[in-house]
């Protein structure tokens, strides 16, 4: 995301977290607080903040909602949506310790509608949050992180790709094989990255009987 939808990103997560546990928020209430003195412009930028609204959603950081059923999409929407926090609640920054360890608590399956979130946590594995709390939980999960992991090996970040193949992948066999496709294709046909970093070996190791 740009610097200006990461400030609409942060309004929206800062609006839901002042309100009371399992409140909502319209997204006109982010729009008119980030431009208070211009109606027009508050105006203009309410598309955006569906489409922002719409990344947090598929991360697992809130729930859109219209007349009380959850919405794929705010676009989807034909009339006024809400905004609410997911509960449980993704970190905030790469220190946010005290929300990680939240997740951890709660275990699977509570964290199934933020394990795309979670994962997003781990890109870098030096990060405090995916070092100390969320890598080792998310390895023990296994098939259910699947759809996800394919996507990220069928991406084009190379040191995301190694940090879930090194921590989450390798060692558990119903998650090789769930993978086997795009790990056979890393292991036998990595990009120049992919090669560079030694990725082509950690999928040849996984694939290991």
């Amino acid at each position: 995301m740009s610097r200006h939808e990461f400030a609409i990103g942060g309004r929206i997560l800062d609006l839901l977290e002042a309100r009371a546990p399992g409140a909502t928020i319209c997204p006109s209430d982010v729009a008119r607080s980030l431009e208070p003195d211009d109606e027009a412009a508050w105006r203009a930028l309410m598309p955006e903040v569906r489409e922002v609204a719409d990344r947090l959603r598929r991360s697992g950081y809130i729930r859109v909602t219209a007349k009380g059923e959850e919405l794929e999409s705010a676009q989807d929407a034909k009339g006024p949506i809400r905004l609410a926090l997911q509960a449980p609640r993704l970190p905030r920054s790469k220190h946010d310790m005290d929300a990680a360890r939240a997740l951890v608590a709660a275990g699977y399956p509570a964290v199934a509608p933020v394990l795309r979130g979670m994962l997003e946590w781990v890109q870098d594995q030096n990060w405090p949050v995916a070092f100390f709390e969320l890598l080792p939980f998310l390895a023990t999960i296994g098939l259910p992180l699947a759809p996800t992991l394919r996507e990220i090996l069928d991406g084009d970040d190379e040191d995301w790709q190694f940090v879930v193949l090194q921590h989450i992948v390798k060692g558990n066999a119903p998650l090789v094989d769930a993978l086997r496709e795009p790990l056979e294709r890393i292991a036998h046909h990595p990009t120049p990255a992919q090669r560079k970093i030694g990725l082509d070996e950690q999928a040849r190791e996984a694939l290991e009987p």
